[in-house]
């Protein structure tokens, strides 16, 4: 019964997305045979962000209001960090801040980076990064997932026209579900707990975030923005052929990565801020 009725509310979620969100949250504040959120197939918040105007004039975006999480993070985790701040410190060419440790001091780098670095310049540093950490694994990907014919000698397959031609724009179809399965695994070490769901059109492919880490410290937006949104949708869009929307509340601090779905530009949805974060310590800096 409690598979048929996911299967029922995804169905829900693709016919009427607006029905589905009122149902869920009917179904969550009456506890209807035990339903909690983690029960429902698509996990976002629908909390719009709330704005306020300072003293000076300007507007800016609340703080969120959830606790932040203390969540404890493994040795795998603990490694694949230590990895990814080498990374960023060798393509930033700035000290590897390693006096602070954990996601606090890869901040701090970020931190550091955004203040001498254009926005393309940040989101081409992380898309190096990514491309570095992966690989091997990113022709792989390309082939199997992104769709791509690999690029071979001249005459290879009778047309040497087809070479690195995609198959299908956006990705095979499986991609998106397989993609959300692996990933949670390998970046919990800088967003989190994450789980798979599905998207907002009731598709397969979602992982939700459940408190990303990095916000969480960050507080900021620009960083949110040019060094994990945008270089996350075009590394997988360009480099791997896969289409991904990245959407983060800052309300209540969750992320929903969906792959399959096209990224929008950023304004285009009502959760993303107009103005800075309240408590953003770059805000602060800016103005002085």
């Amino acid at each position: 019964m409690e598979v048929e009725r996911y299967l029922l509310l995804a169905r829900m979620l693709e016919v009427d997305g607006e029905g589905y969100y009122k149902t869920v949250a009917f179904m969550i504040q009456s506890e209807t045979l035990g339903f909690t959120r983690h029960s429902a197939p698509n996990l976002q918040h629908r909390s719009p962000v709330v704005e306020k105007t300072l003293s000076d004039g300007s507007t800016v975006t609340s703080d969120s209001e959830i606790s932040p999480r203390d969540d404890p993070m493994s040795p795998y985790d603990k490694l694949l960090l230590l990895v990814f701040r080498a990374s960023v410190s060798s393509s930033t060419s700035l000290p590897g801040l390693w006096s602070t440790p954990g996601v606090s001091g890869l901040v701090a780098q970020g931190r550091a980076y955004m203040a001498v670095a254009s926005d393309l310049e940040q989101r081409a540093m992380v898309k190096g990064v990514l491309r570095g950490l992966m690989g091997p694994i990113v022709p792989v990907y390309r082939l199997f997932m992104g769709g791509f014919v690999p690029r071979g000698p001249a005459g290879w397959a009778g047309r040497e026209e087809w070479g690195d031609r995609q198959v299908k724009e956006g990705g095979l179809p499986y991609a998106p579900y397989l993609t959300s399965l692996v990933t949670p695994m390998f970046f919990q070490f800088l967003v989190g707990p994450a789980r798979t769901s599905r998207r907002e059109d009731g598709g397969r492919g979602g992982v939700t975030i459940e408190k990303c880490r990095f916000l969480e410290i960050s507080n900021c937006k620009g960083l949110c923005l040019n060094q994990c949104k945008k270089p996350a949708e075009e590394f997988f869009k360009e480099d791997l052929g896969v289409d991904l929307y990245v959407q983060p509340n800052f309300r209540t601090q969750e992320c929903q990565w969906s792959w399959g779905e096209e990224a929008r530009e950023v304004g285009g949805d009502g959760d993303w801020p107009k103005g800075c974060l309240e408590g953003c310590v770059d805000r602060k800096k800016a103005g002085e």
